[in-house]
């Protein structure tokens, strides 16, 4: 898959872009996340890794976490307690997307830290996490769809009565 595609896309039709940023993801988690950086190491795949995860996290910052994109979520939130969490873990993703894209040359695979492996489980965790919300939000939506246009037929012999 042409990650290009899903930078252009992703204005025009963000589901479609989001399921192929999954895609992409799945990919990449399929490859690496049951080995261990010791074997990419070992069997010198080190330039492959390095370039994949540039290209999953450049991504994902093209089309997520930009700076026109935080500061128009920015702007979307109020002060509410639930939306200043929900704030503070996106602004969270955006900065652990940005060090990883900085870190992601230099990293020693062999010992990465805590830091690097904590920020890129937790980028991670969250693009499934909005995936999921987004993806609940599509199916009640059509649900709500459904109701509305159920109560329409309902009401239209009274409307059409009067």
């Amino acid at each position: 898959m042409d990650y290009r595609i899903i930078n252009t896309n992703f204005d025009i039709n963000e589901q479609e872009s989001m399921d192929m940023i999954m895609k992409l993801l799945s990919s990449y988690e399929e490859k690496y996340n049951k080995i261990k950086y010791e074997k990419i190491v070992e069997e010198k795949q080190e330039k492959i890794y390095r370039k994949d995860t540039k290209v999953i996290y450049q991504l994902l910052f093209n089309n997520i976490a930009n700076d026109t994109i935080v500061k128009e979520i920015s702007q979307e939130f109020d002060n509410s307690e639930t939306d200043k969490r929900e704030l503070k873990e996106y602004l969270d993703f955006v900065d652990n997307i940005k060090y990883i894209l900085l870190d992601i040359d230099t990293v020693d695979l062999l010992n990465p830290g805590n830091e690097y492996l904590n920020k890129h489980n937790t980028v991670i965790s969250y693009i499934h996490k909005k995936n999921t919300e987004m993806k609940e939000l599509t199916n009640t939506m059509g649900e709500l769809s459904v109701a509305l246009e159920n109560i329409r037929n309902s009401l239209a012999p009274i409307t059409n009565t009067i």
